[in-house]
């Protein structure tokens, strides 16, 4: 189903067919969750890369023997 048509059927929602309604909120549902997951994927790798950032940067400072950057 096409996001025109759940965006139709979300602004009519009253005049639609329950299998409209079922379909679009089982579409919808699904794409949440996808949404949801992918996000805490993302969230993990920011986490990740910070950490890597800053274990780098704590060796550089060492190194370079700067004591706050």
């Amino acid at each position: 189903m096409d996001i025109k048509i759940i965006l139709e059927i979300a602004e009519n929602a009253s005049k639609r067919s329950n299998k409209d309604l079922i379909e679009a909120a089982t579409i919808l549902t699904k794409e949440f969750e996808d949404t949801k997951s992918l996000m805490i994927q993302l969230s993990h790798h920011l986490d990740n890369v910070e950490n890597s950032y800053y274990q780098i940067s704590e060796e550089v400072k060492k190194r370079k023997g700067i004591t706050d950057v």
